[in-house]
């Protein structure tokens, strides 16, 4: 149920604001998700995620950037140690079968004074939908060579794996843990206007 609420929460925000914005398509060709994770094996798992989209909202009065939309397809992820990745694919960890997407939607963005924004949101993790406050950078809206116009979003998200009820772990014999408690996401995208 607070699932359903929050989720509709989102919708009837971006629905009473989207008319009033510009809506900037994420490039996946031109953008990049990575994410991190502390496993004792090989010190520290980096893998990219092959398939995402999303979506930019951006107020045509100011220029700046109003809201974040981005959809992760669960089983993209890819490192360089595909054994690996089938362990965090699988229910262990990730469960990509039944938990397809990674949603992420922020529903208040604020400029600081350093020139960075302050975005409050919601991260879809794993069947769990938790509040997920971040720092990004954004520069826009620009014009390419073909005069279409574009913005480019930094950021990265910091997160405990238990928060998202992700709880797999394997001790070692001589004590601590095989995986990490915390996941880093780090991401670059560039978006059209459409």
């Amino acid at each position: 149920m607070k699932k359903i609420f929050i989720a509709l929460l989102l919708t009837l925000f971006l629905s009473h604001t989207a008319f009033a914005l510009e809506t900037y398509k994420i490039n996946f060709s031109q953008s990049r998700i990575d994410g991190s994770i502390h496993y004792t094996v090989v010190g520290k798992y980096r893998a990219i995620f092959e398939d995402f989209g999303g979506t930019v909202y951006v107020d045509p009065n100011t220029e700046l950037i109003k809201g974040v939309k981005l959809i992760i397809k669960t089983a993209s992820i890819k490192s360089k140690a595909p054994n690996l990745d089938n362990i965090v694919k699988s229910p262990q960890l990730l469960n990509a079968e039944r938990y397809p997407e990674i949603i992420y939607e922020s529903f208040d963005v604020q400029p600081d004074d350093d020139g960075q924004f302050q975005s409050v949101g919601h991260l879809d993790l794993h069947g769990v939908i938790q509040r997920l406050d971040s720092l990004f950078t954004f520069e826009g809206p620009m014009r390419d060579e073909q005069g279409r116009s574009f913005v480019r979003v930094k950021g990265e998200w910091v997160f405990h794996r238990k928060d998202y009820n992700i709880i797999w772990n394997r001790f070692l014999d001589k004590g601590g843990i095989l995986v990490g408690n915390h996941i880093t996401v780090d991401w670059e995208i560039i978006a059209y206007q459409i």
